[in-house]
């Protein structure tokens, strides 16, 4: 009996594998590479991955490892830490030139005269509230003026029918009470009125 092979079965071609969308970060984390997030309060970038902040960009960086320079004043080098070698002498006069340029202009910006302040007057129209007090005073002496016709004419007068003391003859002497009688209720009157007035405009 004569065995059949079995027919080749052509294998699965695999799949390709799905495309990976590399997303270029504008602020990479030092460590672990991912995005990192600006923290304007304190003026940072914070690395929610690490959970801490990423270091401070250096003001003078060095061109081989990005480290901060140290300047050297002995030497007139900047030196960096890191490599343990002196940055070149061209970058060293970039750095100073630009500090000198900076001290130059922020002592130019001293020197500059301030601009004149503008002082401007600005009137208020004020409104001055009256006072009761002128009233009340004028009331005041209008009854100092009856309380004085009472007892150097009233008071007598009803006791022994003559007044406190005499001008002349008694008709003289009672038309002068009446006349502080009346200058007494004038007063007393216009106090009252002037103050009533100011009450009103008080409101």
């Amino acid at each position: 009996m004569e065995v059949v092979p079995p027919k080749p079965v052509p294998a699965p071609v695999p799949a390709p594998p799905p495309a990976i969308e590399i997303v270029a970060v504008k602020n990479p984390c030092p460590t672990c590479g991912r995005e990192l997030s600006y923290v304007e309060k304190y003026g940072r970038f914070y690395c929610y991955s690490c959970k801490k902040y990423a270091p401070p960009k250096p003001k003078h960086p060095c061109p081989n490892c990005g480290m901060e320079l140290t300047y050297i004043a002995q030497y007139g080098r900047h030196y960096c830490p890191s490599c343990g070698q002196y940055a070149p002498k061209e970058l060293t006069a970039q750095i100073l030139a630009a500090r000198s340029l900076a001290v130059s202009a922020a002592m130019a910006a001293g020197a500059r005269p301030a601009a004149a302040t503008i002082t401007r007057t600005v009137s208020v129209p004020v409104h001055h509230h009256a006072s009761p007090s002128g009233g009340v005073a004028l009331t005041a002496v209008g009854l100092l003026v009856l309380l004085l016709y009472g007892v150097l004419w009233a008071i007598p007068f009803a006791l022994n029918g003559h007044a406190y003391f005499s001008v002349g003859s008694d008709q003289a002497t009672n038309g002068l009470g009446a006349v502080v009688q009346v200058i007494g209720f004038l007063l007393l009157g216009l106090g009252a009125i002037v103050g009533l007035v100011r009450l009103r405009t008080m409101r």
